[in-house]
Order: C-alpha cells, then sequence, then structure tokens
C-alpha cells in the first residue's frame, strides 16, 4: 500500500476549560466555609487582592450580618455539656480509693464508650497496662460504684443487673418475688422479654403473665446506657448562606454577605505596578493581576448563580414555606436547570454545601429536591412530603400495636399515594426508625 502525505482542514467543536472556567466551577461548588479558606490564602498570596471594608447597610440581593450571638450561643452550649469521662475523675477525686488503682481506675474511665460500657475485658486491660487481673477486677468494682449507676458494664444484661442490685439495696418495700424473677429474667430470658414473648417467659420461669408484667415495669425504670445523658456530643452548627424574608410579594432571597467574600483590588499596588518596572516585575504583577480577575470574577458568578438557583426554589415551594414538609412539591434538578437556562451540574454544585434560612428552619438547599411519586388522581407528590407523613403516623400510633410497613402502605394507598411495603421500609430506614416489632412498648432493647 503506498503512503501519502497531504493537508487537510476540517472544522471541530469542542468545550474549551479556560482558567476562569475551571476556577469559575471550582468556587461554585465549594460550602461558604470552604471559600473563606481559598479567598483568605488568596488574599495572602495575592498583594493585588484585599478585602472589602464592612459594609452596615441593607441592599438588595445582599445584607451583612453579625455572627457574634451565633459563636456566643454556640459556646454557650459547648461549655453546658458535662463529658462522662469528666463526671467520673471528678468522682475518683473525691473519694478514698488505694493509692494502686487509681490509675487503672482511671485507664478504665477512659476507656468507656458513650453509653458507658467498657469494651475491654479484664484481662485484655491487664495486659494493656501491666496490672494484675485481680487488680484490674478491683478497680473496675471500684468504677462501678459510681453514678450513674450501670457504668463500666460490658452488656446490657450486666449494665440493668447494677442497677437493679443499687435500686435493691435502697429500697426499703421493694417486692423480694419481683426483684429476685426480674434477676432471672436478665440473666436468661432478656431477649425473650424485649420480644414480648410472653408465654415462653411463664412456661421457663413458672410464673404469671402479671408477674412478668411488674418485671417489665421495674426494668422500664431502668437505663440502658447510662452514658448518654453524659457524653459529651459534636454539636455541628451551620450558618446559613442565604435566607428567605416574607414581604408583600411572598419571599424574598437575601444573601449574606458572610458567605459572599467581598474583596477589591488595593488600589497601592495596583499604581505600583504602573510605575517601570524590570520585566520580571512586569511578569509577577501580570499574573497577579490576571490571578485577581479570575478570582473576582468567580466569585461573582457563584454569587449570581446561587441566587438565580435560591429565588427559583423559594417560587416553587411557596407552599412549603407557609404550611410545612407536607406541602414540599416534587422537584429535579434538571427541570429546575432547564427553567434557569442552566445545565444540570451547575444547579448541583450551586447547592452543595449551601444552606438557607427559611420559615421552616434552617435547611440545606438540595433538601429542596427529591422524586415525585404518582398518586391515583394522577398527580404527584414529593418523597419529602411521604417522609413528613410517615414520620407523623407512627409518632401517633398506638405504641402497644404499632403499624406494619404493608398496614403504612395499605394507609398510603387508600390516601391516594402509591408506595409498596418495600418503598415504605426504605423510606423507614432512611428516617432512622426501626420496625414495628423494635417499636413496641415492651422492647427495652432499643432504648
Amino acid at each position: 500500500m503506498q503512503q501519502s502525505f497531504e493537508l487537510i482542514q476540517h472544522q471541530t467543536q469542542r468545550l474549551v476549560m479556560t482558567q476562569t472556567l475551571q476556577q469559575a466551577i471550582l468556587l461554585l461548588q465549594m460550602s461558604s466555609v470552604e471559600l473563606g479558606v481559598f479567598v483568605q490564602e488568596a488574599v495572602m498570596e495575592n498583594p493585588l487582592l484585599e478585602w472589602l471594608p464592612a459594609v452596615k447597610q441593607t441592599r438588595a440581593g445582599s445584607r451583612t450580618r453579625s455572627l457574634g450571638r451565633i459563636q456566643d450561643a454556640a459556646l454557650q452550649a459547648v461549655s453546658g455539656e458535662v463529658d462522662l469521662a469528666a463526671h467520673l475523675h471528678e468522682q475518683l477525686r473525691m473519694t478514698s480509693v488505694p493509692e494502686p488503682l487509681i490509675p487503672i481506675v482511671c485507664y478504665l474511665i477512659d476507656s468507656l464508650d458513650e453509653r458507658g460500657y467498657l469494651p475491654l475485658t479484664c484481662e485484655e486491660v491487664a495486659r494493656l497496662t501491666g496490672a494484675p487481673c485481680e487488680r484490674v477486677a478491683q478497680a473496675l468494682a471500684v468504677l462501678q460504684q459510681f453514678e450513674p449507676c450501670g457504668v463500666g458494664a460490658a452488656t446490657l444484661g450486666e449494665c440493668l443487673m447494677l442497677q437493679l442490685e443499687r435500686r435493691n439495696d435502697h429500697s426499703m418495700a421493694r417486692d423480694v418475688s419481683v426483684y429476685r424473677l426480674a434477676k432471672e429474667l436478665i440473666e436468661d430470658g432478656l431477649e425473650w422479654l424485649a420480644a414480648g414473648q410472653y408465654q415462653k417467659l411463664q412456661t421457663r420461669f413458672r410464673c404469671s403473665r402479671s408477674e412478668i408484667e411488674a418485671v417489665r415495669a421495674l426494668l422500664f425504670q431502668l437505663d440502658p446506657h447510662p452514658g448518654s445523658a453524659y457524653s459529651l456530643r459534636q454539636t455541628m452548627y451551620v450558618v446559613p448562606d442565604l435566607a428567605l424574608v416574607e414581604a408583600e410579594r411572598g419571599y424574598v432571597v437575601v444573601m449574606y454577605d458572610h458567605a459572599f467574600p467581598q474583596l477589591r483590588f488595593n488600589e497601592y499596588y495596583r499604581s505600583l505596578a504602573k510605575t517601570p518596572l524590570s520585566a520580571e516585575e512586569k511578569a509577577y504583577f501580570s499574573q497577579k493581576t490576571a490571578d485577581a480577575l479570575h478570582l473576582l470574577r468567580g466569585i461573582e458568578a457563584r454569587r449570581r448563580t446561587v441566587y438565580r438557583v435560591a429565588e427559583a426554589i423559594a417560587a416553587y415551594q411557596a407552599d412549603f414555606f407557609e404550611r410545612g414538609k407536607q406541602q414540599m412539591k416534587p422537584l429535579t434538578m434538571k427541570r429546575l436547570a432547564d427553567e434557569l437556562n442552566l445545565h444540570e451540574s451547575t444547579v448541583s454544585r450551586a447547592v452543595a454545601g449551601k444552606y438557607i434560612e427559611t420559615p421552616q428552619g434552617v435547611l440545606e438547599m438540595k433538601a429542596f429536591f427529591s422524586t415525585s411519586i404518582a398518586t391515583t388522581n394522577g398527580e404527584s407528590v414529593s418523597v419529602a412530603r411521604v417522609h413528613a407523613i410517615l414520620k407523623e403516623w407512627i409518632a401517633e400510633e398506638d405504641a402497644t400495636a404499632p403499624l406494619t410497613d404493608q398496614e403504612l402502605a395499605d394507609r398510603f394507598l387508600r390516601d391516594g399515594i402509591q408506595v409498596s411495603r418495600r418503598t415504605v421500609s426504605k423510606y423507614r430506614d432512611e428516617l432512622k426508625i426501626p420496625a414495628s416489632s423494635f417499636r413496641k412498648r415492651n422492647n427495652i432493647t432499643n432504648y
């Protein structure tokens, strides 16, 4: 085959990702916290950029907001909680404990989980601390005398037993037969009691239904997770990027300045760039000027896009803001993107990590998007609305006879919403609601 060379000219279309476009995409998908860090670093590296002085007045599309009260509330919320370990260490300091046991008790305290349980055996603690097993057992006995009663237990049964024994010691009128049966059930019948299998318990322990009911009432006075009330939970504080303010003609979107950095060119360095400079200095100022322009344009593009998306959401979900979650309309990002003449990925980036303050609370912007579920009258409802209805029904159910997934599906169908039992189970799991068998009032294992 003979090979030859020739020049051919043809046209093609392709998307060229310029530096400005790449940075605009990057800035759009950032949360306000990530953007603040990014801009702070950019200002430190580029002398041509500086922060705009704080603006006190409110203007269209933007307003300032003092964060002092939010920060104060956050500090107060954190400082107001008591850590379980600190609570136990304080009791150790106030208790007369043999000197050799103190470091072991400290180690045990620091090893407790959030429930107050000890996930280590005495043998494991002995191996880790180098102390004899007998001394570890003595230290554990000391810990289990502290408040809240039940800390240091390895299992639910042991936790309940510790509390039961403490209550029996302090009670002057305890029914001995109920107390004895309670100990037996904890040791060898707790799962049956949790599942409500009373007939098995009556046969196994040769007792009456009324005696089992008395034991169940007694055990429900105990705390299966004694450390939970003292655990220092990490609280996430969300500062909204935007807000919906009620006006005469509906809701108006307001953007908080703290979520959209206000920058400008530094006039001193900008004027310095116009003076006679060496080739190297000119190249430096030219590059820094281009970088500053890319950043300023990217921030402005981010502000405009987020504002447009929020404004469209406010108009579409007006019923939700007025009357709550059951009025949430089904909305997809593609539908909103088509309405705003944007790409779906642009809408996705615009709502990622952004929060909006609404009459229904501070919500993540992506929470307003959900798929639709068909109804028998040919219309559709949002998944968020189905979630809200599901939570309401379960909250109002009879705790002694909770609704099964099939019963919930049947109730939805009677209301014209077509969801299957499997779908109900899926939504229940998403809401972190246990199955009906675990929602029974006589189930003590789900505490």
